[in-house]
């Protein structure tokens, strides 16, 4: 190439028109017979040898100046009024052996076009809406852009195609003059277009990870992240750019609050720390929303840091029911512990007062055996006095009868141990019930000359009749027997609130020990 003002567009046409005539009037010729030709061409001003009338000494000669010729008229002509693309214009210097202006600048129209292709629209609109011109300010045809803004391009072109790709392409697009903002490009339209479809799976893949990502490059600068990473932190979308400083990103959050009770310069300064030092770490925080969020960083080989971030909320909610429900637990099992101790020394109690019950009824149940014996041998030595014997008899009547009584106990004992009793409670008239008790003992009281009575008001409850005869019975008895002449035996019965009645057995005599 020696004309650097040649564009692609004329070249190639150019390249066409000039086969298309090498073909027409060189190898077309060639390929038809001799009587062919001139049939299909006599008289006409397209002959192949002879185009417009005008035959040269040869045919060689007249196919070749032709096919030149419209080489030549096209790329000149197409290259003059389409004018070169911005990418063409280094490339056709470099091929025409002229060294690129190194001090000329492109356009941020031009350099917004680049950054488009690769970046995409919506990163590339934020990117640029940072290094805007100052108010009032409307950049002009010559305007070049800022030194800063090239940089941003660069860094932020560098994390979708990687640091050498993007300064190469800044360096290529740098020299040029007047350069139109929508001028496409072939290089950077197939690289674009293939950074694009890669950038578009990888944003795929991530949209449907249900983990936040965040990826810097070494340069501690975003290039990667998904939405689950902006809801999790309620990051705004124009907050977020390729390129953008994770610093600001961090002192976006301190600034709503993230950090409350806490240093947030510290803050920040340690979650740089971490990216600088190229250290895995592990952490878990609560956000301003009430989200509690586990963050997990790995270094990147090469450079850079990947961060993940779980929204761990209803793990931790899981976590303090399932420690509350276990502190419960452990409380109710210390209380039914407390009870089962309470009433395992119950039990001990009564097993030992039943133990002590046995002892004493084994001892009182071998005096009256022992005493109707005894009155047995009296009433054979006076036989002869009858009135004597009557007294020995009911003597003995009465110890058979309290033998029996203590038998009885003790067979009621061994059926309530055995299960053997079953209780069948029914209505009971307490006033009627304790009369009858009173009537049974009577004669009892009248022959000891104690005083029995009843003191009951009319009340009814659900009881086992039988059973708590038996039981007053056996304390009436009891009472009768342990207390002297003139004594007082009295059955009383009170409610005792909550549904109970209370009925006692109170008597004159001399009471029966604590233990």
């Amino acid at each position: 190439l020696y004309w650097p003002g040649a564009c692609g567009r004329g070249i190639f046409h150019g390249l066409i028109g000039g086969f298309i005539l090498w073909f027409y009037t060189l190898v077309l010729p060639a390929i038809l017979p001799e009587g062919a030709l001139q049939s299909l061409f006599a008289g006409s001003l397209f002959h192949p040898e002879a185009l417009f009338g005008q035959a040269l000494d040869n045919p060689l000669t007249h196919g070749v100046v032709w096919s030149l010729g419209v080489n030549l008229l096209l790329a000149v002509g197409l290259s003059l009024r389409a004018g070169q693309a911005v990418i063409e214009r280094p490339w056709a210097g470099r091929l025409a052996g002229r060294a690129a202006d190194q001090r000329a600048a492109i356009s941020p129209e031009a350099l917004y076009v680049v950054a488009e292709r690769i970046m995409g629209a919506q990163s590339a609109a934020a990117l640029f809406a940072q290094h805007r011109p100052p108010a009032g300010q409307a950049p002009g045809p010559e305007a070049r852009a800022d030194p800063a803004l090239i940089a941003a391009v660069q860094t932020a072109m560098a994390g979708v195609m990687g640091t050498a790709s993007a300064a190469r392409v800044i360096a290529d697009i740098m020299p040029g003059d007047k350069a139109r903002p929508g001028e496409p490009t072939h290089l950077v339209d197939q690289t674009s277009s293939v950074l694009q479809f890669n950038r578009n799976l990888l944003q795929t893949t991530l949209q449907h990870i249900t983990h936040g990502i965040a990826v810097v490059d070494k340069g501690l600068n975003l290039v990667i992240w998904n939405d689950t990473y902006l809801r999790l932190f309620d990051y705004p979308e124009t907050l977020l750019y390729v390129g953008k400083p994770i610093r600001e990103i961090f002192e976006y959050s301190a600034g709503r609050g993230d950090f409350a009770g806490k240093n947030a310069a510290q803050e920040i300064k340690k979650r740089l720390d971490y990216l600088k030092g190229r250290s895995s770490y592990t952490t878990v925080r609560k956000t301003v929303n009430g989200v509690t969020i586990k963050a997990t960083g790995e270094p990147m080989p090469g450079g850079g840091f990947v961060t993940t971030y779980e929204d761990i909320t209803e793990s931790v909610k899981a976590a303090r029911l399932l420690k509350e429900a276990n502190e419960e637990l452990e409380t109710r099992v210390q209380a039914r512990t407390l009870e089962l101790e309470a009433l395992t020394r119950e039990l001990e109690r009564n097993t030992q007062s039943k133990t002590h019950f046995l002892a004493a009824a084994s001892h009182d149940l071998l005096q009256p055996i022992t005493a109707a014996r005894l009155f047995n041998h009296s009433v054979a030595e006076c036989a002869a006095d009858p009135a004597e014997v009557r007294r020995l008899v009911n003597s003995v009547d009465q110890s058979l009868a309290t033998a029996n009584d203590l038998l009885r106990a003790l067979l009621d004992i061994s059926r309530l141990d055995a299960g053997g009793i079953q209780p069948k409670p029914a209505l009971l008239g307490v006033r009627e019930f304790l009369r009858g008790i009173e009537a049974e003992m009577r004669a009892s009281a009248n022959e000891k000359k104690v005083s029995l009575r009843v003191e009951a008001p009319m009340l009814f409850v659900q009881t086992d009749k039988q059973l708590l005869f038996s039981v007053l019975l056996n304390l009436v008895s009891n009472a009768l027997r342990y207390s002297g002449a003139g004594g007082e035996v009295i059955l009383r019965a009170a409610r005792a609130g909550r549904g109970r009645l209370a009925i006692t057995v109170e008597d004159s005599g001399p009471g029966i020990a604590p233990e």
